[in-house]
């Protein structure tokens, strides 16, 4: 089975290796690759550069757009001509079953192969990113332009996951006539070596994040304020915020340290060392962070919005905070009282295992590949 992979439109190997995430992003394919013997290819905006960044098996191929076409530096040219890759795609990829897309942002460019050869197309979607836009306060143009791209998306494609149920309920009320192809898939998150939580900073507070206004760290750091002797804040991500945020840090009396971006590995080995993790943000898709936090066995205190709910069950495997004043700070000054916290530490391992392995990823991954397969 042949398979070709979209990037997210504008993405490449490198900038998934600029952000720390390239090991983890690729793993998936790689682990499919093995189980199943499936070959990939995959189609980056990326020129020939990529093709020394990845060493992977014989069954994973790169395909960089911007060395078969001209990369054009005006934004609205390079967008117009994306939406005509596809004559010269569906002959250099003739040899591929179904196309997948990684991302929304980008179906165009395997819709219209499909127009031109009927063949399967599958859309994961890591969040809505139409939801995301209103609550960014996005332009109207923007709002619009994901409106209509959801849509065809969802119409014309034969298979759209989603990665929580929030999305799934939302995007099936909305297009109640193409349901049946909107499939929960959560995302997946490594396993690691389990780390008792005595043997932990138990002073010491992770978050992990961009460092931008939908993360709301503006709220953490006002919640401990006043606190440097007794907590120390690790804040792991970069961000147009940061410098604004080191300045509140001295302006509450805090003791924060920005760690900047950690590759993948290196992060999880983080999340082992710390008791608390803490997630402020005011939106969420299926959030990573919270998830990875979760499968290293952390105390995970967040945010109390649909899908950090729909993950977290409240004092058995980690806390819920309502995001008013106070709200996190009570949370946390009562989570010690009367609570088996070794206990949530381990059922927090145990939801991950059982919802977010990589093992059921890779499996329904296959399955609903292969069901594509079946009906072409």
């Amino acid at each position: 089975m042949e398979i070709g992979v979209f990037f997210t439109y504008g993405y490449s190997l490198q900038t998934w290796k600029n952000t720390g995430t390239l090991k983890r992003e690729i793993k998936i394919f790689e682990e499919i690759s093995k189980k199943y013997e499936l070959n990939f290819t995959l189609i980056t905006y990326g020129d020939s550069s990529e093709l020394e960044i990845l060493n992977t098996n014989e069954r994973i191929k790169i395909y960089p757009l911007y060395e078969n076409f001209k990369h054009s530096k005006n934004n609205l040219i390079r967008f117009i001509k994306s939406i005509f890759f596809a004559r010269k795609l569906r002959k250099d990829l003739n040899y591929v079953d179904v196309f997948y897309s990684n991302q929304l942002l980008g179906t165009w460019v395997p819709l219209v192969i499909k127009l031109f050869t009927n063949k399967p197309v599958l859309i994961r979607t890591g969040y809505d990113m139409l939801d995301f836009a209103y609550k960014d306060n996005k332009k109207s143009y923007i709002i619009f332009f994901y409106k209509i791209l959801t849509f065809v998306s969802i119409k014309f494609s034969d298979i759209f996951t989603v990665t929580n149920k929030t999305d799934k309920n939302r995007l099936e009320k909305d297009y109640p006539k193409y349901s049946n192809k909107i499939l929960l898939r959560p995302n997946w998150v490594d396993s690691v070596e389990y780390n008792e939580i005595d043997n932990r900073h138990k002073n010491r507070i992770i978050a992990v994040g961009r460092l931008v206004e939908q993360k709301n760290f503006t709220y953490l750091l006002n919640e401990f304020s006043n606190l440097k002797k007794d907590i120390v804040i690790d804040i792991i991500g970069e961000g147009l915020e940061k410098s604004n945020l080191e300045m509140l840090a001295k302006e509450k009396n805090l003791e924060v340290n920005f760690l900047g971006s950690k590759e993948h590995k290196e992060l999880m080995n983080q999340y082992r060392k710390y008791k608390y993790f803490i997630s402020t943000s005011t939106f969420e898709g299926n959030p990573k962070t919270v998830l990875e936090a979760m499968a290293s066995g952390c105390i995970v205190l967040a945010s109390n919005i649909d899908n950090h709910s729909e993950i977290i069950d409240d004092h058995i495997n980690g806390f819920l905070f309502d995001l008013n004043l106070g709200g996190l700070k009570k949370a946390y000054e009562e989570v010690d009282e009367n609570i088996d916290l070794k206990k949530v530490s381990k059922n927090a391992v145990n939801k991950t295992l059982e919802v977010n392995s990589l093992d059921k990823c890779i499996d329904d991954t296959f399955n609903d590949l292969k069901s594509l397969i079946s009906k072409s």
